[in-house]
């Protein structure tokens, strides 16, 4: 691999113009940089990595569900190391060449990246989805470079939410320290607009806040909601995601021998999309069926995406049926005879309805295992709980 790479630098070298004044090292030089940075000495104690004891591992993870990707390596061997946050001056995020300057592995030459000249302008957006939807799968298998995309994309929608902020406050002369001192004065115009520019940034306390505002109107206005669903992918259970995953990256080498965890943390757009799709026919065919939905006509609706700890997204949904009995206007025997019409809890029977019962064991039912039980440290002694 350390060979590999060398031979990648000098390659670059000679075909890409970013890389040609870069050091060349050799092989060797490689070896003792890595060597040197993952072991920390008296002089200096910082490291690439290191070892996460008990209490920092029931801190990190507390709330995940850690499982190994693959069963040829024992469980704690994910879990048990931590990448270090590095020091020093870091590239200006706005540079318009970052992208093909980090990347050389997908853009080679140096050329075709995300602010390059074109005739045909293109924005943000349509640039990335263009890259992860690509034929190619090298963009979107580089879990680097999505979270490279996530955070540009972030960047953007910030720019442009501060600039539609300026231009809607009031005065035509507001410079950078009128806005601080109106800031420091608290103005109320300038704080319902920072409101208003933090609710378009996904998992902000005010995004959440202006979603929990919309269904407390939602609620005073149609009344509380009838149902509240929860639908989730179970990824690694689906055969036909995972034949599709070998599929479309069958030139990625012993995909075939890779486990159905490996393939989706190798592939999570295609995992995210196949998701996506899934919900959207069961909302359109089944629980908004124009002929017989699932549980009455919708009135109203909310969704709202989540990823778990292992990445993998799930689906809450808020329904409002048209007609359905509420405690306060019905008998608390009308809301009994609805909710037993659409809600059960009983186990399907194995021998009238074997393919039921059967999802029932696998995706309804749980079993305690090491996962469950949380470590955690207070006072010098190590607790566990469920």
């Amino acid at each position: 691999m350390i060979y590999a790479k060398s031979m990648l630098h000098s390659w670059l070298r000679q075909n890409n113009h970013y890389y040609k004044d870069v050091q060349a090292y050799t092989v060797s030089d490689i070896e003792k940089t890595i060597t040197d940075k993952l072991q920390p000495t008296a002089d200096n104690d910082t490291c690439l990595i290191k070892k996460l004891d008990d209490a920092s591992k029931s801190y990190l993870y507390e709330n995940f569900s850690i499982q190994p990707l693959s069963s040829d390596f024992p469980a704690d061997t994910l879990i048990d190391y931590q990448l270090n946050k590095l020091q020093g001056q870091s590239i200006d995020i706005f540079d318009s060449d970052l992208d093909v300057k980090a990347y050389p592995e997908l853009y080679p030459t140096g050329e075709n990246g995300m602010k390059d000249t074109r005739k045909v302008k293109i924005g943000t957006s349509e640039f990335i989805r263009n890259r992860l939807l690509n034929k190619d799968p090298k963009f979107r298998l580089n879990l680097n470079y999505l979270f490279h995309c996530f955070h540009v994309q972030e960047i953007s929608n910030m720019c442009h939410s501060v600039g539609h902020m300026l231009r809607t406050v009031t005065g035509n002369q507001l410079s950078a320290q009128s806005f601080l001192d109106r800031l420091k004065k608290k103005d109320g115009e300038l704080k319902t607009n920072m409101f208003s520019l933090m609710a378009n940034m996904r998992g902000t306390k005010e995004y959440f806040s202006k979603l929990g505002m919309d269904i407390r109107w939602m609620i005073r206005h149609i009344g509380p909601p009838t149902l509240f669903l929860t639908c989730s992918i179970a990824e690694w259970f689906s055969e036909p995601l995972l034949n599709y995953i070998r599929i479309i990256n069958s030139s990625v080498p012993g995909i075939n021998n890779m486990t159905p965890s490996e393939l989706c943390a190798m592939d999570p757009v295609s995992v995210t999309i196949h998701l996506k799709q899934k919900w959207d026919a069961i909302f359109k065919l089944l629980i908004k069926n124009k002929d017989k939905p699932l549980f009455g006509e919708v009135q109203d609706y909310v969704t709202r995406l989540e990823y778990q700890s292992r990445g993998a997204g799930h689906i809450h949904c808020l329904l409002w049926i048209k007609g359905a009995p509420i405690l306060g206007k019905n008998t608390t025997d009308e809301v009994k005879q609805y909710i037993n019409s659409i809600i059960t809890c009983a186990k399907p029977d194995p021998k009238t309805s074997p393919t039921l019962n059967n999802l029932v064991k696998k995706f309804q039912t749980h079993e305690c295992n090491k996962y469950c039980i949380k470590t955690y440290k207070r006072n010098g002694k190590f607790y566990k709980k469920m």
